[in-house]
């Protein structure tokens, strides 16, 4: 794959994976709402779905430098992004909705030492500007 493909297809799984905490901010207040959470229980979701990424971001750059499987790894966050969101719109309660939004949380925040990672490995010669197209 040449290397415009690959940051072609790189940005659109960026886009993929960050693509539903945009959309957190408009269903959570939907969510609270149909759930007759507080104002403040809606804040603690997003709370707890950022405590969820930040938990991840040291361990992931500790694997991303460790294994040589990078790809992997990003196609394995996909998927944990992806399940912990559908199982969390499918959650009953306050509690079940706050730890999947975490463990969702936790595999998008995850993906992105790991994309670092990959950039900065096959963008030898133009890793800052792989990094600056990466990063918002």
């Amino acid at each position: 794959m040449n290397k415009r493909a690959f940051m072609t297809w790189f940005a659109l799984g960026h886009l993929a994976n960050d693509w539903p905490i945009a959309a957190l901010w408009l269903i959570a207040p939907a969510a609270g709402l149909s759930m007759g959470l507080s104002p403040a229980a809606v804040g603690l979701l997003f709370t707890l779905f950022n405590l969820g990424g930040a938990l991840a971001y040291i361990p992931a750059g500790y694997l991303a430098d460790h294994v040589s499987s990078r790809g992997r790894l990003l196609a394995l966050t996909f998927w944990w992004v992806a399940i912990g969101y559908g199982l969390a719109a499918l959650a009953p309660g306050f509690w079940s909705l706050a730890m999947l939004l975490a463990i969702a949380g936790t595999g998008n925040a995850a993906w992105h030492p790991i994309a670092t990672g990959v950039l900065t490995r096959d963008n030898k010669d133009g890793g800052a500007r792989a990094l600056g197209v990466h990063r918002p």
